[in-house]
């Protein structure tokens, strides 16, 4: 098992993790994985996200099944990372799968330099809540509209 950059090879089976995790996808984040191997040419998907860099990362069985994902994306605004389609498929949980992914993720923002590492969710993820808790993850907003969560982490200290 092991952690890998998403790639062509193994674009499909991360986007049908991500389609069976996550509900009611905009047309825009339908985009989010393939934009993130082909920035040329996803220029205006870029744009409109105000992202600036995106890159994801897939966690593979011994028998090449695409069973975790986790992204990294930063906005040209500030100098966080936002953590993006952070899930393992449903069957594999309880395997340390989404730790190893977290801390993956964790451990890559600090390398870049970002000084903080955002997420957001919502309370029906309550098993993902504990581990960002655990990781020293902070809720420090609230959108009841949207049933939204925001967490984020201090990378370094200020």
């Amino acid at each position: 098992m092991s952690i890998e950059q998403l790639s062509k090879a193994t674009l499909q089976q991360a986007i049908f993790l991500r389609d069976e995790i996550f509900e009611a996808l905009s047309k825009l984040d339908k985009k989010t994985l393939a934009a993130s191997l082909d920035p040329d040419n996803f220029q205006k998907f870029y744009i409109q996200s105000g992202i600036e860099k995106l890159d994801y990362w897939v966690y593979i069985t011994d028998k090449n099944e695409v069973v975790g994902i986790v992204g990294l994306y930063s906005e040209y605004t500030n100098q966080a990372a936002w953590l993006g389609w952070y899930g393992v498929h449903p069957l594999q949980r309880g395997q340390k799968i989404g730790s190893k992914l977290l801390d993956f993720a964790i451990d890559l923002a600090k390398q870049r330099g970002y000084k903080e590492l955002h997420l957001y969710t919502t309370k029906e993820h309550n098993e993902a809540i504990i581990l960002y808790e655990k990781r020293g993850f902070v809720k420090y907003k609230k959108n009841k509209e949207l049933k939204t969560l925001y967490y984020k982490k201090e990378l370094y200290a200020k």
